[in-house]
């Protein structure tokens, strides 16, 4: 699904990019959730068994902008050479982490 909006600019005429890609899972967040213009019909499979991914990308003249969500990953080709441009969300290196912190 693509969706394409106008980014408001901050003061200087940069953007918040934290603003776009909040913005941006929010509005992925309707979708599933069966609100937004793309709902599909939840009827015949449990939302409560269904994980999710994401990976959203603003690509500007100057700048390529990447957040996601789950193991979904952005990957760019400089040169015949992929390139990461994001790193997966796995729920074990998450489990990992939050036992860290207790």
């Amino acid at each position: 699904m693509a969706v394409t909006w106008t980014v408001e600019r901050k003061e200087g005429g940069g953007v918040d990019w934290e603003k776009v890609m909040l913005a941006s899972f929010e509005k992925m967040d309707e979708e599933v959730n069966g609100v937004g213009m793309f709902a599909v019909d939840r009827g015949a499979v449990s939302m409560k068994t269904m994980g999710s991914t994401a990976v959203v990308a603003v690509v500007g003249k100057e700048k390529i902008v990447v957040a996601n969500c789950g193991d979904s990953r952005a990957v760019l080709c400089r040169g015949g050479v992929a390139v990461a441009l994001s790193a997966d969300h796995k729920y074990g290196k998450l489990a990992l982490l939050i036992i860290r912190m207790v």
